[in-house]
């Protein structure tokens, strides 16, 4: 039996900035879930994703020294193992040491000041002429292609999860352009209206918190913060109730508009309009989870085309 206290110690390279508050001298807590390549932590201030050197920044992502080859369920690591912070180091169990002094912490570049309607238009064109035969066979990426005038189901209905979203996605598209044209209407969004979507789809983060949680990163880059807080407000209690915490930590992350780095690049290219920074940027998508990335970019890209839609009605108004 292997005693070592030493035996995977690893530095700290990067964290997220909400991650970054877990690990303050004498806090306490456990693992939450592992996988092969990475696994989570929760101390009283919440949840953080440990990972391999590969690890994408995110706002609740710790990247460490380990090797992309490490495997942490293979390593022994096991769910409910105990988290110390001591002496500016992350102890694990009695095998996982992990120094944290001088560690970066990782925000995203502040949102761009100079963006126009014109660009972002040429953005939203170019980006989902970049998607089309990248989108997974799972999950909510497929409505990145699809007609929000028509809201017509077409090429969806091989997507058992599409089908399922396709009404309280209306639902949303109705309230969100009601709210965005008057910020003072008193059209509220019925919390049934989400409980379809909440929830919806396989794996730590299902994709319709996923999707709801792109809507919020949208909205907050572009300007409309308080349409994203009442969005918050009428769906984070019931997101909380449904028994998934690490999900619910992630959409409160995007509720103040936090998003990986690799949404960020994507949307940031999406802003200026910038078809060659879309391609570049594009793989990224894929390694955020299974359809995570898709199905944000899918939210991301809904609450976008509202917005537009709204600009558009102004205008000729």
């Amino acid at each position: 039996m292997i005693s070592n206290p030493d035996q995977y110690r690893f530095l700290v390279h990067q964290y997220g900035g909400i991650a970054s508050k877990l690990f303050d001298e004498g806090a306490e807590g456990q693992v939450a879930a592992v996988f092969n390549s990475s696994f989570y932590v929760e101390t009283v201030s919440g949840f953080a994703c440990i990972g391999n050197e590969d690890l994408y920044a995110s706002p609740l992502n710790v990247v460490t020294a380990a090797p992309s080859a490490m495997n942490w369920s293979a390593s022994g690591l096991k769910r409910d193992d105990t988290v110390k912070v001591s002496l500016g180091v992350i102890r694990i169990g009695n095998r996982f040491t992990f120094p944290i002094n001088d560690t970066e912490v990782w925000h995203p570049d502040p949102v761009l000041l100079d963006w126009n309607i014109a660009d972002l238009e040429r953005g939203l064109s170019s980006f989902r002429l970049a998607a089309q035969g990248c989108l997974p066979a799972e999950g909510l990426g497929p409505f990145i292609q699809h007609d929000y005038d028509t809201m017509d189901i077409g090429a969806l209905l091989d997507h058992p999860i599409c089908r399922a979203a396709k009404e309280p996605i209306s639902k949303l598209q109705y309230w969100l352009i009601s709210v965005l044209r008057n910020p003072q209407s008193s059209l509220v969004l019925e919390l049934k209206d989400f409980k379809r979507l909440i929830g919806l789809g396989p794996g730590l983060s299902p994709s319709g918190d996923d999707f709801i949680g792109g809507m919020m990163v949208a909205l907050n880059d572009v300007g409309e913060v308080e349409t994203a807080e009442l969005l918050w407000k009428t769906l984070g209690q019931y997101a909380a109730e449904t028994g998934n915490p690490i999900s619910y930590a992630h959409l409160k992350a995007a509720a103040m508009g936090g998003r990986s780095d690799g949404i960020h690049q994507v949307l940031t290219a999406i802003f200026k309009g910038c078809p060659n920074s879309i391609l570049e940027n594009l793989p990224n998508i894929d390694n955020i989870g299974h359809t995570s990335g898709w199905d944000c970019m899918a939210g991301i890209v809904f609450a976008l085309d509202c917005w537009l839609t709204v600009q558009t009605h102004k205008m000729n108004n």
